[in-house]
């Protein structure tokens, strides 16, 4: 783990963005209902854990594909689709 601190100017500077980024964020937002801010809430962290899982199984498959596990094609061989 790495810690990391700032100084009191580097402070002020992180909570003055920080501030400006939750302003941005807010008056984006605002577009939305209530209802809508729930539900794109809901469909991001749908969308977020579905990304993770993704990212899981190809670390697994790289893994694998590097202990010669791997009975896929290689870069060389694959094929690409034309469109």
């Amino acid at each position: 783990m790495i810690n990391i601190s700032l100084t009191a100017a580097g402070r002020k500077l992180y909570e003055s963005a920080f501030a400006d980024a939750c302003e941005r964020h807010r008056r984006w937002l605002s577009v939305l209902s209530p209802e809508q801010q729930k539900q794109f809430f809901d469909l991001m962290a749908l969308m977020t854990g579905r990304g993770v899982e993704l990212m899981k199984e190809e670390q697994r498959k790289s893994k694998e594909m590097s202990r010669g596990r791997g009975r896929g094609r290689g870069v060389s061989e694959a094929r690409v689709p034309h469109r």
